[in-house]
């Protein structure tokens, strides 16, 4: 009845090295006091500890399998980390799902303020009588190009493309009919300029053919994760593949590639394609027949000599 609760994450933390680290670094955070006993330090805690901590996350981990296979001698790691330090089942989030667990897990905070409440969540629609469902850990929107990192195209206005352009041919033509072809410096300069005009308006043509915004998989993640707000701290991290962690501002002092929830090279949310050459697929090409369970592609490939 209640085994889903302890079946969403998996979780290691291993203490290397020096272990105050609980307090003097993570819980050291602007605006937190200190414990009693210990008089408030002016040092930033990375200099106060050189202890290290290790969180290792398994989506889906359930601590009764996980105790079992320790006890077969399966996993030998984890059951010396579990001799050495506390082990135990923990209860996970309400609802019990993935996205939910991992924002919780990732901020300190229940899904009433992670702004992650579920795969699902009801939409309430202006002039709609009833709620109807809507996906409750991701969003689409259209960002500006400016505010897009790593748009694939300038989010220049329209008079600053086309000073662009005109600067760029008049640099160009000047050269081409001056010191290439000899013209003289009034020609040249007359020829120069009047293909600057025609760049200048071509490039200002050209900008109301580009977007002005850009589609966005968003993140609804309301709350700070614990690696940002170690690293305002002074303690520096790295994050590998963390769940519901992509669509935030890079962050000074931890270093995070983004993993479960993370869109896909075409703007999508985890699209993916596997090429097999399995000999029970048939698809050859995306479309109905190839589509799986979790919002891939599956496509046949033909082996050849």
């Amino acid at each position: 009845m209640h085994s889903h609760l302890h079946r969403v994450a998996f979780l290691v933390c291993v203490p290397l090295l020096a272990s105050d680290w609980g307090h003097s670094r993570l819980c050291a955070q602007p605006g937190l006091p200190e414990p009693a006993g210990k008089a408030p330090s002016s040092q930033p805690a990375a200099a106060q500890s050189s202890g290290r901590v290790i969180v290792l996350g398994i989506d889906g981990g359930d601590f009764r399998t996980a105790k079992s296979l320790m006890e077969q001698g399966q996993l030998p790691n984890f059951a010396a980390l579990a001799e050495q330090g506390t082990a135990g089942p923990l209860s996970t989030t309400n609802p019990a799902e993935s996205p939910v667990s991992w924002a919780s897990l990732n901020c300190g905070q229940n899904p009433a303020k992670t702004g992650v409440p579920g795969f699902v969540v009801r939409s309430f629609e202006e002039g709609q009588a009833s709620p109807l469902p809507s996906i409750g850990f991701f969003g689409n929107e259209q960002r500006a190009l400016d505010q897009v990192r790593g748009a694939p195209l300038p989010g220049w206005s329209a008079g600053l493309l086309a000073g662009v352009c005109a600067l760029a041919a008049l640099a160009l033509f000047g050269v081409l009919f001056r010191f290439v072809l000899r013209v003289r410096a009034v020609p040249a300069a007359v020829l120069s300029g009047a293909l600057a005009a025609l760049a200048a308006v071509g490039g200002y043509k050209l900008r109301g053919y580009l977007p002005e915004h850009y589609p966005v998989v968003t993140n609804r993640l309301e709350t700070v994760p614990f690696w940002e707000q170690a690293a305002r701290a002074g303690v520096r991290g790295v994050v590998l593949d963390a769940a519901q962690a992509w669509d935030r501002h890079d962050f000074e002092g931890c270093d995070v590639l983004a993993g479960l929830g993370v869109p896909d090279a075409r703007g999508n949310y985890n699209g993916f394609t596997l090429y097999t050459t399995d000999e029970f697929v048939f698809a050859r090409a995306p479309g109905p027949d190839s589509s799986t369970p979790s919002a891939g592609d599956r496509l046949r490939l033909e082996e050849r000599d």
